[in-house]
This record gives structure tokens, sequence and C-alpha cells, in this order.
């Protein structure tokens, strides 16, 4: 398979039937799934914390929080990406 190919294939997973899905409804799909996904985020990273951070001590605190306080936008990015889409042009 070429790359090229699997770039066609990533923008066939957010069709709707055979059109793209309009942007209003991208951008409503899309924060239902932020917002999802930022609460989900927090409560298994609080869970971690309590599992983990009580044997570290205070670099490892401070490490914890860094990386798991700036991890979360890669994912947060990647779908105001999507949501933010210019429709396909028709025609």
């Amino acid at each position: 398979m070429t790359p090229g190919a699997l770039v066609n294939c990533k923008d066939d997973l957010f069709t709707h039937g055979s059109k793209p899905l309009p942007k209003r409804l991208r951008k409503l799909l899309g924060t239902f799934v932020l917002v999802t996904y930022v609460i989900v985020y927090c409560l298994l990273v609080m869970k971690l914390a309590s599992a983990t951070l009580p044997n570290i001590g205070g670099w490892g605190h401070l490490g914890f929080y860094v990386f798991f306080g700036l991890i979360w936008v890669v994912p947060a990015a990647v779908i105001v990406w999507w949501m933010q889409r210019p429709e396909a042009q028709s025609g």
C-alpha cells in the first residue's frame, strides 16, 4: 500500500454515506468527543496519580504533572484539527 493510499483512506473514515460530514456536524461531534475525552483523561490520570505518586519524591511529582499536564494536548489538537478542516469542494 502506498503512502498516498493511506491519506485517501483516512479521508474515508469520517464520511457520512458517500459524502463528507458537514462542518457544523463535525464541530458538534468533535465537541462531544473532546469534552468526553478530557473528562475520561482527567479521571484516569487522577487514578494513576493516586496509585503512583505516594511512592515518588518531589521531582517525580513535578515530572508527572508536567508530562501528564501537557500530553493531553496532542489528541485534543487532532480532534480540533478534524473539526476545523475545510469542507470538500463539490464538483
